[in-house]
């Protein structure tokens, strides 16, 4: 389809929907091209495309392109507002809030999540809520208000039975899990941990497994067998997955990795690195 102009609009539908299988087995080259090959074939229809455009603006946000991806999550929402679809509009202000809190707009992360919880609010819409109050906690940590964003996150897991989706329990523990290990209760931390990577190992969820190893190397500075041991899976599978992060990374070893974010997190935002207990 992707040869055929005349059938643009079933690739944009096709490509917009199998951004569920992309994001999370990790397929991000092939999504984005995919992607940007069915807008460029396709003006409609516009829920289709405001989806592939929030599925772009991801893609560039988690490369880093945050400018890009505030640029594309934007237009993502004007293409929902102008076709009434309101879990649309809300699912890419939860989004926005991401690029511009990793841009270091924490204000504007801030704002894009209350407009998000007005819109799930007013449409009744539990997933957007549930998504922007795990989002929210993370914009209120990065300013330093770790009992705010704990509160937030606490929320978010408190929203999941009414969403069937298990993974957005899983992203508000690891938000829980983060502000726990600041806090200095890497039991605890660890504990909620061990829930959430049981159910994202089985999926699997390589961005949430992605976060959970790097959590947990920041925090305890932990070897593979050690992480393996916390959280009941085979070293094996740590050493699989580590090693995946590290070459998506461009690095040779998590010192390099915890390297690399205290960097970024010191420039983009003048909190703490790792070394002074500021994890992410």
């Amino acid at each position: 389809m992707r040869g055929r102009p005349d059938r643009g609009g079933l690739g944009l539908r096709l490509a917009a929907g199998l951004w569920s299988y992309w994001h999370p087995s990790g397929q991000l080259g092939e999504a984005a091209d995919w992607l940007k090959d069915a807008l460029e074939r396709a003006g409609r229809p516009e829920r289709a495309r405001a989806a592939a455009l929030g599925a772009l603006g991801l893609i560039a946000s988690f490369q880093g392109d945050q400018e890009r991806a505030v640029d594309l999550l934007t237009a993502r929402i004007e293409c929902a507002q102008s076709c009434g679809d309101r879990h649309s509009e809300g699912r890419a202000l939860t989004n926005l809030s991401q690029a511009r809190a990793l841009s270091g707009d924490l204000q504007g992360a801030a704002d894009s999540c209350q407009r998000a919880l007005a819109v799930a609010r007013q449409a009744d819409d539990a997933w957007v809520e549930g998504s922007a109050l795990f989002r929210f906690g993370i914009a209120k940590a990065l300013t330093g208000d770790i009992a705010g964003a704990k509160l937030l996150a606490a929320a978010s897991i408190g929203v999941f039975p009414r969403t069937g989706d298990r993974r957005l329990r899983g992203y508000g523990q690891m938000v829980l899990a983060d502000c726990l290990t600041r806090e200095g209760s890497a039991a605890e931390a660890v504990d909620i941990l061990r829930d959430a990577l049981a159910f994202f190992e089985a999926l699997p969820e390589r961005w949430a497994l992605l976060r959970a190893a790097g959590l947990l190397a920041e925090a305890f500075g932990l070897t593979n067998r050690q992480i393996g041991a916390r959280l009941f899976i085979a070293e094996r599978t740590v050493d699989t997955h580590v090693g995946r992060i590290l070459a998506k990374l461009g690095c040779t070893t998590r010192a390099q990795v915890a390297a690399l974010i205290a960097g970024r997190e010191t420039r983009l935002r003048g909190l703490p690195g790792p070394a002074d207990d500021g994890h992410r």
